[in-house]
């Protein structure tokens, strides 16, 4: 999300915020915050009857005004299925659901791609609904055919007890024939059934071609292979994509865990 004085206009920062909820409480994380001259506020978010507000202070509250511009996406612990949505060969947008039935101790595949997306990023919710647990996490994989390297990070949990300790589990990715795989390991047996859902972001490898974009109400999405040569290239964005009007806050449905 980006925030932008009106009166400096020249004042802006971008920041992304990642949060999860049981219900009663929120829990947030800031990160990779940019801002072209001075730090202009932080996030919180809070529970209001049947919705999650994401909530803005300015660190200049008495005469500043701002534009938000906020880009999110949801993920929810009660709908399955798979989605996707393709921007040209080079970028394909994925959801994937699993469910670990009680008693589960081993290694389970959460996510399978075809290998020639080169990386992978991943948004992770694992809801435990019985004991009212969840963890969100971030995770990057890239792979040469041959090995895969993988990081998490940015972990959000709720509520968890000392059985728990460090999270519900672990990740791994590795290649199996034609496929990129993303496996879940928990820490100890499952004491319920846990219900694994991951909005995925895979980038094809270099013989993807094309370019491809998706328009919302104040964002834009943009997918493009660029060969790079000896000179830089510039990928030039549409002049009218501008900051939203002022939105202090913004909402999403209490059903969906990780906005």
């Amino acid at each position: 999300m980006t925030a932008t004085d009106t009166l400096f206009s020249s004042e802006s920062m971008f920041n992304i915020v990642s949060l999860i909820h049981d219900d009663s409480f929120t829990y947030i994380n800031q990160y990779a915050k940019l801002f072209s001259q001075d730090d202009l506020g932080y996030f919180d978010a809070r529970i209001v009857s049947d919705n999650i507000e994401l909530l803005f202070y300015p660190d200049k509250f008495t005469i500043n005004d701002y534009n938000l511009n906020v880009c999110s996406f949801n993920l929810d612990e009660t709908i399955s299925g798979i989605g996707t949505l393709s921007l040209g060969d080079v970028v394909s947008l994925n959801t994937h659901t699993t469910t670990l039935p009680q008693g589960t101790s081993g290694i389970s595949t959460i996510v399978s791609i075809g290998s020639t997306y080169r990386a992978l990023k991943l948004h992770t919710l694992i809801s435990d609904a019985d004991n009212n647990e969840y963890e969100s996490v971030e995770i990057n994989v890239i792979h040469d055919d041959t090995d895969v390297y993988i990081t998490d990070y940015a972990s959000l949990e709720s509520n968890f007890s000392s059985s728990y300790g460090t999270g519900i589990g672990t990740f791994d990715a590795s290649i199996s024939g034609s496929n990129l795989i993303v496996s879940f390991t928990p820490n100890v047996s499952t004491a319920s059934t846990y219900t694994i859902n991951s909005l995925t972001i895979g980038i094809a490898n270099t013989s993807a071609t094309g370019v491809a974009t998706e328009t919302m109400l104040q964002n834009y999405i943009e997918s493009e292979f660029i060969a790079i040569s000896s000179e830089s290239k510039t990928i030039a964005l549409p002049s009218n994509l501008k900051p939203s009007l002022p939105e202090i806050l913004a909402t999403a449905p209490a059903g969906a865990k990780f906005p």
